[in-house]
């Protein structure tokens, strides 16, 4: 099992990596091949962190 810190430097390389472009929560999670559930808490502590912000909506789902 892969430590819990690189999870979250994952998410941020991919998003880096398709700058400047948008993605979901579950969009990054497929892309990272990893369950939504476990990436998701990752993802808030980052928008909370302020490393990562919400760019806009799409639908009822945020994009960073």
């Amino acid at each position: 099992m892969e430590r819990r810190t690189d999870i979250a430097d994952r998410v941020i390389g991919h998003l880096k990596k398709i700058y400047p472009k948008s993605a979901t929560a579950s969009e990054i999670a497929r892309a990272l091949g990893i369950e939504s559930c476990s990436a998701n808490p990752w993802i808030s502590s980052l928008v909370a962190n302020r490393q990562i912000e919400i760019a806009g909506k799409k639908g009822r789902s945020s994009l960073y």
